[in-house]
Protein backbone atom coordinates (compact mmCIF):
# COMPACT_ATOMS: atom_id res chain seq x y z
CA UNK A 1 0.00 0.00 0.00
CA UNK A 2 1.73 2.89 -0.90
CA UNK A 3 0.63 6.23 0.47
CA UNK A 4 0.87 9.91 -0.98
CA UNK A 5 0.83 13.42 0.76
CA UNK A 6 0.66 16.46 -1.45
CA UNK A 7 1.30 19.85 -0.39
CA UNK A 8 -0.59 22.90 -1.87
CA UNK A 9 1.24 26.57 -2.40
CA UNK A 10 -1.45 28.98 -1.86
CA UNK A 11 -0.33 32.53 -1.16
CA UNK A 12 -3.60 33.91 -0.46
CA UNK A 13 -4.22 31.36 2.60
CA UNK A 14 -0.36 32.09 4.21
CA UNK A 15 -1.13 34.15 7.38
CA UNK A 16 0.52 37.79 7.66
CA UNK A 17 2.30 39.37 10.13
CA UNK A 18 1.25 42.44 11.13
CA UNK A 19 3.13 45.47 10.91
CA UNK A 20 2.29 48.48 13.66
CA UNK A 21 4.15 51.66 12.52
CA UNK A 22 3.55 53.60 16.00
CA UNK A 23 6.05 55.00 17.83
CA UNK A 24 5.73 52.93 21.38
CA UNK A 25 3.60 54.78 24.70
CA UNK A 26 4.01 54.15 27.98
CA UNK A 27 6.99 52.98 30.65
CA UNK A 28 9.77 51.82 29.45
CA UNK A 29 11.78 48.51 30.36
CA UNK A 30 15.03 47.95 30.01
CA UNK A 31 15.40 44.60 31.55
CA UNK A 32 14.22 41.08 31.94
CA UNK A 33 14.56 37.53 33.16
CA UNK A 34 17.06 36.03 31.35
CA UNK A 35 16.79 31.84 31.29
CA UNK A 36 19.93 30.96 30.49
CA UNK A 37 20.42 26.99 30.36
CA UNK A 38 23.60 25.41 30.36
CA UNK A 39 23.61 21.74 28.81
CA UNK A 40 26.16 20.08 27.72
CA UNK A 41 25.88 16.84 25.97
CA UNK A 42 29.22 14.97 26.73
CA UNK A 43 28.32 11.46 27.53
CA UNK A 44 25.52 8.95 26.39
CA UNK A 45 23.74 6.67 28.43
CA UNK A 46 21.16 3.58 26.88
CA UNK A 47 19.81 3.93 30.79
CA UNK A 48 18.81 7.39 30.69
CA UNK A 49 15.69 8.54 32.00
CA UNK A 50 14.99 11.70 30.39
CA UNK A 51 13.86 11.50 26.40
CA UNK A 52 17.21 12.59 25.93
CA UNK A 53 20.02 10.08 25.88
CA UNK A 54 23.22 12.63 26.42
CA UNK A 55 23.92 14.04 29.43
CA UNK A 56 26.87 16.44 30.80
CA UNK A 57 28.66 14.91 33.47
CA UNK A 58 28.55 12.05 36.12
CA UNK A 59 29.46 12.22 39.82
CA UNK A 60 30.55 8.73 41.42
CA UNK A 61 30.58 9.12 45.78
CA UNK A 62 32.03 6.23 47.91
CA UNK A 63 31.78 7.05 51.61
CA UNK A 64 33.61 10.43 50.99
CA UNK A 65 32.34 13.45 49.07
CA UNK A 66 32.78 13.56 45.46
CA UNK A 67 31.82 16.61 43.14
CA UNK A 68 31.82 18.33 40.02
CA UNK A 69 32.46 21.84 38.86
CA UNK A 70 30.44 23.83 36.10
CA UNK A 71 31.53 26.99 34.79
CA UNK A 72 29.46 29.32 33.65
CA UNK A 73 29.40 33.50 32.85
CA UNK A 74 26.40 36.18 33.14
CA UNK A 75 26.43 39.26 31.09
CA UNK A 76 24.77 42.58 31.71
CA UNK A 77 23.33 41.38 34.84
CA UNK A 78 21.09 43.49 36.80
CA UNK A 79 19.91 43.69 40.11
CA UNK A 80 17.26 41.25 41.23
CA UNK A 81 15.75 37.77 41.88
CA UNK A 82 17.46 34.92 41.05
CA UNK A 83 16.50 31.58 40.65
CA UNK A 84 18.94 28.23 40.03
CA UNK A 85 17.39 24.95 38.69
CA UNK A 86 19.61 21.89 38.50
CA UNK A 87 18.49 18.58 36.63
CA UNK A 88 19.63 14.98 37.85
CA UNK A 89 18.94 10.96 37.75
CA UNK A 90 20.34 9.02 39.77
CA UNK A 91 22.17 5.73 38.16
CA UNK A 92 22.42 3.28 41.21
CA UNK A 93 19.50 1.80 43.02
CA UNK A 94 20.88 -0.52 45.97
CA UNK A 95 17.15 -0.91 47.33
CA UNK A 96 17.02 1.35 50.34
CA UNK A 97 15.59 4.53 50.74
CA UNK A 98 17.69 6.83 49.80
CA UNK A 99 20.02 5.89 47.27
CA UNK A 100 21.48 9.25 46.92
CA UNK A 101 22.08 12.82 48.44
CA UNK A 102 22.99 15.61 46.12
CA UNK A 103 23.86 19.24 47.23
CA UNK A 104 24.28 22.62 44.79
CA UNK A 105 26.96 25.11 45.44
CA UNK A 106 27.50 28.41 43.61
CA UNK A 107 30.98 30.06 43.97
CA UNK A 108 31.50 27.83 46.71
CA UNK A 109 28.30 29.08 48.95
CA UNK A 110 25.44 26.17 49.31
CA UNK A 111 22.64 26.90 47.47
CA UNK A 112 19.20 25.72 49.08
CA UNK A 113 19.05 22.52 51.26
CA UNK A 114 19.74 19.77 48.96
CA UNK A 115 17.93 16.95 48.02
CA UNK A 116 18.03 13.05 48.90
CA UNK A 117 16.65 10.52 46.30
CA UNK A 118 16.11 6.99 45.34
CA UNK A 119 16.54 4.57 42.35
CA UNK A 120 16.66 6.17 38.91
CA UNK A 121 14.36 8.93 39.76
CA UNK A 122 14.51 11.90 38.19
CA UNK A 123 15.25 15.21 40.24
CA UNK A 124 15.29 19.00 39.90
CA UNK A 125 16.93 20.92 42.74
CA UNK A 126 15.03 24.89 42.41
CA UNK A 127 16.55 27.57 44.74
CA UNK A 128 16.67 31.24 45.24
CA UNK A 129 19.94 32.31 44.92
CA UNK A 130 21.59 35.09 47.55
CA UNK A 131 21.99 38.62 45.48
CA UNK A 132 25.42 38.55 45.96
CA UNK A 133 25.92 34.66 45.19
CA UNK A 134 26.06 34.96 41.24
CA UNK A 135 28.58 37.07 39.97
CA UNK A 136 28.88 39.68 37.19
CA UNK A 137 30.64 37.74 34.67
CA UNK A 138 32.45 34.33 35.49
CA UNK A 139 30.64 32.29 37.95
CA UNK A 140 31.01 28.43 39.38
CA UNK A 141 28.41 25.72 40.01
CA UNK A 142 29.10 22.67 41.86
CA UNK A 143 27.46 19.73 42.24
CA UNK A 144 28.21 17.74 45.30
CA UNK A 145 27.46 14.03 46.63
CA UNK A 146 28.46 13.81 50.28
CA UNK A 147 28.65 9.86 49.92
CA UNK A 148 26.57 9.66 53.44
CA UNK A 149 23.67 7.60 52.25
CA UNK A 150 25.43 4.11 53.68
CA UNK A 151 25.21 2.89 50.13
CA UNK A 152 28.53 1.28 49.30
CA UNK A 153 28.59 4.13 46.57
CA UNK A 154 26.47 6.82 45.18
CA UNK A 155 26.63 7.49 41.21
CA UNK A 156 24.17 10.32 39.87
CA UNK A 157 24.15 12.04 36.60
CA UNK A 158 24.10 15.32 36.04
CA UNK A 159 21.99 16.86 32.64
CA UNK A 160 22.23 20.01 32.73
CA UNK A 161 20.99 23.42 34.81
CA UNK A 162 19.13 26.37 34.05
CA UNK A 163 20.29 29.88 35.81
CA UNK A 164 17.43 32.95 35.80
CA UNK A 165 18.58 35.95 36.27
CA UNK A 166 17.46 39.55 34.83
CA UNK A 167 19.60 40.98 32.55
CA UNK A 168 19.89 44.50 30.58
CA UNK A 169 18.41 44.49 27.27
CA UNK A 170 21.52 44.47 25.15
CA UNK A 171 21.66 43.10 21.88
CA UNK A 172 23.82 39.56 21.65
CA UNK A 173 25.10 39.34 17.52
CA UNK A 174 23.30 41.78 16.54
CA UNK A 175 19.32 40.50 17.73
CA UNK A 176 18.08 39.67 20.48
CA UNK A 177 15.42 37.30 22.00
CA UNK A 178 13.42 37.76 24.82
CA UNK A 179 10.08 37.42 26.94
CA UNK A 180 8.90 40.40 28.71
CA UNK A 181 6.05 42.52 29.58
CA UNK A 182 5.65 46.16 28.92
CA UNK A 183 4.50 49.08 26.98
CA UNK A 184 8.14 49.50 25.48
CA UNK A 185 11.29 48.04 25.41
CA UNK A 186 14.88 49.97 25.05
CA UNK A 187 17.04 47.65 23.27
CA UNK A 188 21.46 48.72 23.47
CA UNK A 189 23.94 47.65 21.92
CA UNK A 190 22.17 47.03 17.90
CA UNK A 191 24.38 47.29 14.96
CA UNK A 192 22.21 50.19 13.67
CA UNK A 193 18.80 51.88 13.83
CA UNK A 194 17.52 50.07 10.42
CA UNK A 195 16.32 47.01 13.08
CA UNK A 196 13.12 45.31 12.30
CA UNK A 197 11.63 43.58 15.69
CA UNK A 198 8.63 40.77 15.82
CA UNK A 199 6.16 40.65 18.66
CA UNK A 200 4.55 37.28 19.53
CA UNK A 201 1.27 37.68 21.82
CA UNK A 202 -0.24 34.89 22.85
CA UNK A 203 -0.83 32.03 19.64
CA UNK A 204 -0.27 35.47 17.16
CA UNK A 205 2.59 36.81 16.11
CA UNK A 206 2.49 40.63 15.25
Amino acid sequence: ELGIDFAVVDSAQALRVGVDAAAPTGVVVSSYLEPMRVERQLSYSFASQTNDPWYDTAILAYTTPSSADFPFTTEGRVAGTVTLSVDLWGVTDWGQSPDHHALVKLNGAQVGDGVFFDGNDLVTITASVAEGDLLPGVNTLTVELPGDTGVDFDLVDVDGFTVEYPRHLVAQGGRLDFTGAGAAFEVQGLPSADIVVYRQEGAGLE
